[in-house]
């Protein structure tokens, strides 16, 4: 399988030519999965998902692109071993975006591991010194790493123009919850004592890393600690209880977010916790007195409403965004 088309640079772009190429962009990154476990569900044969992939990978309507990157994702899991272990899993993830979107060239990244955090800073050729993006990646809490999700975070942050720092917050089921929530709280905290004020950062994530960012703000509210300037979260984790219906047919609704696969992550980050804690599932929190933030689901009309709407409000930072929840 080819690679995806290199993106365009669209620094020295305008308008709707500008607006359609990052629409694109975001299609070809965010629509590939969030990758959680890898193990098939019990409820449902092999045979079945393969072939509800495949429907899915050539489903009547789709653009050529679109049809390429669901090809790669549906490849993806039909090559997966059935019993890769952790190290394995977490290999495969951490490559698969990388092997499949190539990098802008001008993005640059710095290692950073010493305490209090990990964790890797990107910048491009125009990015604003002060102005950060907190990101926290996807990977159901078991998953992931800042260098695997470049293509996702580092982008984001180039094309809004500011720096962003990705976070390589422990991962279950070595380190449980509160484990991740704590690192992330860290790093926020670690932002700010480097004279950065929160008006000046912007907390983001994608499923996982999405939920666990919405959790930090409200660690951050109970500590009494200012809140970030604003949130943006793609497709977020925010519902451990596994509770949405869609969860029970993912042969009709989504085929490589087995419910089987996410109770072994709900039990490898909780332990036994109570999943209903704002902490974990940020569903059931109070959202009163946060600030502006943009939600990100990328199927049909909303996205064309929302990722448009994102860039242009990342740069220009603007504080009258709505939650889209």
């Amino acid at each position: 399988m080819d690679k995806l088309p290199h993106y365009p640079d669209i620094t020295s772009m305008s308008g709707q030519a500008s607006r359609r190429s990052m629409l694109k962009y975001f299609f070809a990154t965010l629509l590939l999965p969030p990758i959680c476990a890898i193990a098939k569900d019990t409820s449902a044969s092999n045979a079945s998902i393969q072939n509800a992939l495949e429907a899915w990978a050539n489903a009547a309507g789709l653009s050529p692109d679109m049809h390429h990157v669901r090809t790669i994702i549906a490849d993806y899991f039909a090559s997966t071993p059935e019993h890769a272990s952790l190290r394995q899993q977490r290999q495969r993830a951490d490559a698969f975006y990388l092997n499949n979107i190539p990098l802008p060239a001008d993005l640059r990244f710095t290692d950073v591991n010493t305490r209090p955090v990990k964790g890797e800073w990107s910048t491009g050729k125009l990015t604003a010194p002060h102005k950060i993006m907190l990101y926290l990646h996807g990977g159901g809490y078991v998953l992931g790493s800042p260098k695997g999700w470049r293509p996702v975070s580092a982008v984001i942050g180039r094309e809004a123009g500011i720096m962003t720092f990705s976070l390589a917050y422990r991962l279950a089921p070595e380190h449980p919850f509160p484990a991740a929530l704590e690192d992330a709280c860290t790093a926020y905290r670690w932002l700010l004592s480097m004279n950065y004020s929160a008006r000046q950062i912007i907390i983001a994530g994608d499923s996982a890393g999405g939920g666990l960012a919405l959790a930090v703000m409200f660690k951050l509210r109970s500590l009494g600690l200012p809140l970030p300037a604003a949130a943006f979260v793609m497709s977020p984790w925010t519902d451990l209880t596994l509770g949405g219906d869609t969860m029970d047919r993912p042969l009709e609704y989504d085929p490589y977010n087995i419910k089987a696969d996410n109770q072994r992550n709900v039990q490898a980050y909780l332990k036994g916790g109570d999943v209903r804690n704002p902490y974990v599932s940020p569903l059931f929190g109070d959202f009163r007195g946060f600030p502006p933030g943009g939600f990100e689901k990328p199927t049909g009309f909303e996205a064309f409403c929302v990722i448009p709407f994102l860039w242009f409000w990342l740069r220009e930072w603007r504080y009258e965004t709505a939650w889209f929840l």
